[in-house]
């Protein structure tokens, strides 16, 4: 069988055949294992193989399927186990890819907060350890004062020294006695005397070695403190009770509500010692409190907790807005933010409730203890918590740390929210358990569990704080009452900035500051500066802002080599004064304003404009001497709370207490300043270094405070200097130059040695005129005139106002009589100085001489003398009357009746107020000025009457002459004369070679004509030529008069007049301001847009000029016309009129030229015809008839009661708008308004201007989108320019428009309805009394507030219902919910509810409910 079966493995099972190995070339016969796991040999295999593929002929063929089967699943599980396997490890790297990215972010956070956290400790050792050496400090100076006990050895010398002194004392007083009474008792101890007092003094003997050595202390520094500052090592704690990951998810700002801070902060606000009673604490509060004190931790403190932030992390740069609510001293403060009092008022509300009824009542069983919290009654009806300080028991004088509520006689709290200690007496000796309970109730009341649970919740409001390095004055005494005061008075209840700097235990270390009024131009109050200024306090680190003062504007400088008028205001020396230009009109009523405005704000501590801490260059307001208030500028601290200040309108310092110091308004910063700091540009000092006393003092009066002529020069580099030259000035022209002056007495000299040429000046011809009559009468004697003869030209004469009695009555003198008046009083005293008094029977109208204080003078009796002897004398030479003794007076010599004085009336004025006669304001205005001054004055009317009509000019303190009629006019205290305008015939006149004739020759009535000249030949300057040929020429005559005239009206027109409405069409002549801005009279031709035609009455020239230049105002209309218009004889234009190369020829040949012109012939000027004569034609004149529109159609409601979707367009306010309807039509044949608004605006430029602006008609206005959309004139806004309120009628806006935006609207808009219809809002009114400040201004009832809730109420789905059509569209607006719109409101009293409208709607129901009632009876009739 082994044989068998032997040979049946080594030979194939299908063909028998054995198995071979391979030899040589011999393939061999091996076997082969197929994959179903049968065994054949090659040559079985071989002869099997059927297209590469071998079946066996063992197997059946399901059993090869299944196989196949069995593989092809095997591998589909491989391949989804790998998925699997993949999408795992994807999932596991997203998971560690997360978990590092986390841990990388908290790395970072957590290095960052532990970094913060360091830096916080460090600075709060750092603070620590400052404070510790500061309180070192003290203790070491206490010990200084006892220094002199560590010499001994100086102390035995000092002891020697004085004993030795005494002897000799003794000795010179014995010697002294014996000397003066000498007894025989005395010679036995006079040896001895004599020997001490002749004894030397060996300096040797005494060690002055001792005086030189210390006493052997010293302070050094010690590394202790080095090693108690430094990093402990100790295990970690969790930074935060968040995981890591929700913590990095979280973000947002740190600064969170009152409630969610409640952990941390009320560690830090913990009571005063309960050690202490009130009175002492008091006064250990206001002791000497050091800056330790600051930070010194209360007793309720416990050791070991830590302070948490107080406030979030604050920039240096951040300011928070707090109140200050309690003050102990600038080192121990309480401060409330601004922000939380809505948390406040929640707190409030939430204690109220907390101990509303018996709610937290005490019961007799309940025991006190100091530490505890409580609820106390502040106020009535106000509750507040507070921690128990003290308590005392009845029948104990201490305090006691415990004590039953029954016997509670007294108790002192802190109260939480405001820093500040209370002191409540509950109960007398005599009390009873019932009353002491009930009083308990109304003032305190039991915080339980529950209740103190709740309350953790809310941070104590109250934050302690401390000025930032800030120290008290004197380090020994502490902080001062005055300290504390002032600390009080620049807080006051008012909101403050805060700083925040740092923390110091238990407070904040800030900076406070008051904000400006405008925080553009003024600098805000540091409470730290201000304290240190008024030195109550310093620093010790002091924090330096970088804000610099706003500076004032630099003054204006003049021209360069050119005269103008100014007054010295101020003289330091001739190389340092100030001048005052004197040609501003600005500056006239700036002292006025500042005394208006800080005059009645100086007692008013509200308005706040006190100046507490000002700093260097800040720009204030200075009270003067004088009490005047001036502006000026700090320039130093010379400390004791006095400021150094410059004014910067006169150039004078002083130094100042703080207290005369103001905020200066934004109003007074516009104009420059007005001192101007110079030096004589052309001298020296004699020394060539500084100017001596006597010099500056005869500076000082030749020129200060006097009106001066001032050259200027160009200033030197890096120089704030002026060069001038100054020329004294007066009424009779220029004087001598001071520079020359001064050099002449030998007070400076000239730079380089001489002086420059002087300028050669033209002495006009009046002063050769009257040089020459003055050089005559000085070689004939005076003649006397005892009577008043005025000069013949009355304009301009130099008078002196002798008496004043109103502004129709009033007296001069003529300056050129004074020679006159003194010879009268020459001749007078000759006459009666040695007579003696007369009877005389005195008259009225006599002429008498009257002794006058002393001076004879002329007068006239003005009523008859009774028995009184008592006369009343008008003084004829001066006008005013006095009343003399008749023993004073003599009769005057017929040769020397006469008056030298003229009595005047101002011309042109009347009393305001319809009376008749002056007031006595304007009585005494007009003598407060003219009263003894001088003055310019021009005759208007010479007549025989008197008083003569004058205009006067007198100068003011600016050095400018002012007219004083117009002076009263200004201050209402007269009117102009009026003046009936008739039209003047003008007379026939020579003419010049073919004058105008036309219309265009005519001034009007405002101008009279110029005399022409005669035949013959006459040299005339041409000055102007026409656009139609006119020449206009003047003779030198005209020459003359027109450079006086000019210069009468720039000294005229010194201010411009002011701007108002009126009516080009009546004007004839104006005032001009020419292109050299000086003043001209003008002609007006024509107005224009914007500007108007003028002609140069003195000139010929025609300008077109802006309206700003030119004003209706007549300038010496009593003066003709200086310019003769004429043009050529017996040339006529090519076709008539002359061309513009013909007019250019004409200028280049004859203008500005002095020219021979030849008059031809006389020309006849007719006679303006009368206007009734006049035939008017207006055919073709009238504009084409443009139709007017019709109105708008406004879009169709529902019926009242139906609810219908409108969307809102425009809100007026909250209960007056403009809506639309969204069901409705909006195409109109086939066409939306949009789609029509659109094609017309393509096509914008050919719409026609809107030419009839009738209010209510339609038209096209354009918008800021480029785009005209439908509109409606509703008014004109203004004339000049024009503009016109139109409203756009498919918005329901305003807008204001030129008429250049304006088209006509074509008539196929008018299909469209109208987008916006103006509706009433039911249901609610404008409250009575509003809270708010902000309000409309077009509709002051409503508050912007509730206008910007009720547009946000209307955002969204919003219905309407009609409730009433008249007098006004009334609707109901509902939201999307049926709800009305202003419902939600009604609680923030921003509106209430209206009963008018609630009574409407019981009206409305009622009828309905009568009618029902009316029909069901009729039903049941029937």
């Amino acid at each position: 069988m082994d044989d068998e079966r032997d040979n049946h493995g080594s030979n194939c099972e299908l063909c028998g055949g054995a198995y071979t190995l391979p030899e040589d070339e011999d393939l061999g016969n091996l076997p082969r294992v197929i994959a179903c796991g049968h065994i054949f040999c090659t040559a079985c295999l071989c002869s099997l193989e059927i297209d590469n593929v071998i079946k066996c002929p063992e197997c059946k063929p399901a059993n090869v399927e299944k196989a196949e089967k069995d593989v092809e699943k095997a591998e589909k599980d491989v391949e989804k186990a790998v998925d699997e396997a993949l999408a795992q490890a994807v999932e596991n790297m997203a998971q560690l890819d997360h978990i590092h990215q986390t841990l990388v972010t908290g790395l970072a956070t957590q290095a960052k907060r532990e970094q913060a956290r360091l830096v916080t400790e460090i600075d709060k050792a750092v603070d620590q350890a400052i404070h510790t050496l500061y309180k070192r400090r003290e203790a070491l100076l206490r010990e200084l004062p006892n220094m002199q006990a560590r010499f001994s050895s100086s102390q035995e010398e000092v002891s020697r020294v004085q004993e030795r002194m005494t002897v000799l004392k003794m000795a010179i007083q014995t010697a002294k006695e014996f000397r003066h009474a000498p007894s025989l008792e005395q010679y036995d101890t006079l040896e001895k005397v004599l020997d001490t007092l002749q004894a030397p003094v060996d300096a040797q003997s005494f060690d002055m070695n001792c005086i030189t050595l210390g006493c052997g202390l010293s302070c050094v520094w010690t590394d202790s403190l080095m090693e108690g500052l430094k990093m402990k090592a100790g295990s970690p704690e969790p930074l935060s009770e968040e995981p890591p990951l929700r913590a990095l998810q979280q973000g947002g700002s740190n600064r969170k509500p009152a409630w969610c801070r409640g952990e941390g902060r009320s560690r830090s606000h913990t009571p005063p010692s309960r050690h202490k009673p009130p009175q002492q604490q008091d006064q250990e509060s206001l002791r000497a409190n050091r800056p330790s004190q600051c930070s010194s931790r209360s007793p309720g403190h416990q050791p070991g907790s830590t302070l948490t932030p107080l406030s979030p992390a604050s920039d240096p740069g951040i300011y928070h807005l707090v109140l200050v609510t309690h003050v102990v001293n600038p080192g121990h403060f309480y401060i409330r933010y601004v922000a939380e009092k809505r948390e406040g008022l929640m707190l409030t509300k939430k204690i109220n409730h907390l101990c509303s009824g018996d709610k937290g009542r005490f019961t007799p069983s309940d025991t006190l203890e100091t530490g505890s919290a409580i609820f106390v009654k502040w106020k009535d009806g106000f509750w507040c918590r507070a921690t128990v300080v003290e308590l005392w028991q009845s029948g104990s004088v201490a305090a006691v740390n415990a004590c039953p509520i029954t016997r509670l006689a007294r108790i002192q709290v802190f109260l939480l929210d405001y820093g500040f200690t209370e002191a409540i007496v509950l109960q007398s000796e005599e009390g009873t358990t019932e009353s002491l309970m009930e009083g308990v109730s109304e003032c305190l009341r039991r915080v339980d569990m529950v209740v103190q649970s709740e309350m953790r919740c809310w941070a104590p409001l109250a934050i302690k704080c401390s000025l930032k390095d800030l120290i008290p004055a004197d380090l020994i005494k502490g902080w001062s009452k005055e300290a504390q005061v002032e600390f009080r008075n620049v807080v006051g209840s008012a909101a403050m900035e805060m700083q925040v700097f740092g923390q110091d235990k238990n407070s904040l270390q800030v900076d406070l500051r008051k904000s400006p009024m405008d925080r553009a131009s003024e600098l805000p109050i540091s409470v730290r500066e201000y304290l240190v200024f008024i030195e109550v306090a310093r620093f010790y680190s002091p924090v330096v802002f970088g804000r610099s003062p706003l500076p004032y504007y630099a003054p204006v400088y003049p021209d360069i080599n050119t005269e103008f008028n100014a007054v010295v205001s101020y003289i330091s020396s001739p190389a340092d004064f100030y001048i005052q230009l004197v040609d501003s009109v600005d500056f006239q009523m700036l002292t006025a304003k500042l005394q208006a405005c800080y005059n009645a704000t100086t007692v008013d501590r509200d308005t706040d404009l006190h100046l507490y801490c000002p700093v260097m260059g800040q720009a204030c307001v200075a009270c003067f001497d004088d009490n005047v208030w001036y502006r000026a500028q700090v320039i130093g601290h010379p400390g004791g709370r006095k400021v150094e200040v410059r004014y910067v309108d006169i150039g004078n310092t002083k130094i100042l207490s703080v207290h005369d110091l103001r905020k200066l308004k934004d109003e007074f910063f516009a104009l420059p300043a007005k001192a101007i700091q110079c030096c004589l540009a052309d001298v020296v000092p004699l020394d060539g270094e500084t100017w001596s006393d006597t010099c500056t003092d005869r500076f000082i009066r030749l020129a200060h405070q006097k009106l001066v002529t001032v050259v200027a020069f160009e200033m030197e580099p890096n120089s704030r200097l002026l060069p001038v030259r100054l020329f004294e000035g007066s009424l009779d022209g220029p004087l001598a130059n001071i520079s020359d002056q001064l050099v002449t007495e030998e007070l400076a000299s000239f730079k380089n040695g001489h002086a420059e040429a002087p300028d050669v000046w033209d002495p006009p011809i009046e002063d050769l005129l009257a040089a020459e009559g003055k050089s005559d009468r000085d070689q004939e004697p005076l003649e006397f005139q005892p009577q008043l003869q005025l000069p013949v030209c009355l304009n301009e004469l130099k008078v002196r106002v002798t008496h004043v009695s109103s502004p129709g009555s009033f007296c001069v003198q003529l300056t050129q009589n004074d020679s006159q008046l003194k010879r009268v009083s020459e001749l007078l005293n000759q006459e009666y100085a040695s007579m003696e008094p007369q009877e005389v029977e005195w008259k009225a109208d006599m002429y008498c001489a009257a002794l006058i204080n002393g001076v004879w003078e002329r007068g006239q009796i003005c009523t008859t003398v009774t028995s009184s002897s008592i006369a009343e004398v008008l003084r004829c030479d001066f006008g005013n009357k006095v009343k003399l003794h008749v023993s004073n007076l003599q009769p005057l010599q017929p040769s020397l009746v006469g008056s030298l004085m003229l009595e005047c009336t101002l011309y042109d004025i009347r009393p305001a107020g319809g009376q008749s006669t002056w007031t006595a304001t304007a009585c005494d205005f007009i003598s407060y000025y003219l009263d003894g001054a001088s003055a310019v004055m021009t005759v208007e009317e010479m007549t025989d009457e008197r008083p003569v009509p004058v205009t006067l000019f007198c100068s003011n303190r600016m050095g400018s002459y002012v007219n004083m009629a117009d002076s009263l006019v200004s201050e209402g205290l007269a009117l102009k004369q009026w003046k009936p305008r008739n039209a003047v015939v003008p007379k026939p006149e020579e003419s010049v070679a073919e004058p105008q004739v036309s219309g265009e020759q005519k001034d009007g009535p405002d101008m009279e004509k110029r005399e022409l000249p005669g035949h013959g030949h006459i040299q005339m300057t041409i000055s102007g030529i026409g656009e139609d040929g006119l020449i206009y020429a003047r003779t030198h005559q005209a020459e003359c008069q027109l450079e006086k005239l000019k210069e009468h009206i720039q000294q005229r027109m010194k201010t411009l007049p002011k701007q108002t409405p009126f009516t080009w069409k009546s004007v004839l002549g104006c005032a001009v301001i020419g292109p050299d801005m000086v003043w001209y009279r003008g002609q007006l031709l024509e107005v224009q847009r914007g500007e108007v035609k003028v002609r140069y009455v003195d000139y010929g020239l025609v300008e077109n000029i802006p309206v700003v230049h030119v004003y209706p105002l007549l300038l010496c209309e009593d003066v003709p016309q200086l310019c003769v218009p004429c043009q050529l004889y017996g040339v006529n234009p090519v076709g008539g009129q002359w061309q513009w190369d013909a007019v250019a020829l004409l200028k280049a040949l004859l203008l500005n030229r002095c020219v021979d012109v030849q008059v031809m012939r006389p020309i006849m000027i007719p006679p303006a015809p009368l206007l009734d004569d006049w035939e008017i034609s207006t055919e073709g004149l009238e504009s084409p008839e443009v139709p007017v529109l019709g109105p708008f159609i406004y879009p169709v409601l529902p019926q009242e009661g139906e609810h219908f979707s409108v969307r809102i367009k425009h809100l007026r306010t909250p209960n007056e708008l403009f809506l639309w309807p969204v069901e409705g039509g909006a195409e109109v044949d086939e066409e939306t308004l949009e789609e029509a608004l659109d094609r017309i605006n393509k096509d914008a430029g050919s719409l026609p201007q809107l030419s009839n602006f009738l209010p209510g008609s339609a038209c096209l206005a354009k918008y800021s989108d480029g785009k005209y959309y439908r509109a409606t004139l509703m008014d004109f806004v203004s004339v000049d320019p024009v503009r016109l309120l139109i409203q756009h009628v498919d918005f329901g806006s305003d807008d204001t428009l030129p008429p250049s935006k304006l088209r006509q609207m074509p008539a196929e808009l008018l299909r469209f309805s109208t987008r916006a219809l103006k509706v009433r809002v039911a249901g609610f009114k404008a409250p009575s009394v509003s809270l708010e400040t902000d309000m409309l201004p077009y509709q002051p009832k409503w508050s912007k507030k509730a206008a910007q809730e009720m547009i946000g109420l209307l955002h969204g789905n919003i219905s309407a219902s009609v409730v009433a059509t008249e007098p006004a569209l009334t609707v109901l607006l509902f939201d999307k919910k049926g709800e009305l719109v202003h419902l939600p409101l009604i609680d923030a009293v921003l509106w209430t509810s209206s009963p008018e409208f609630f009574a409407d709607q019981f009206m409305f129901i009622f009828a309905c409910v009568f009618v029902t009632c009316h029909f069901v009876s009729k039903v049941f009739q029937c």
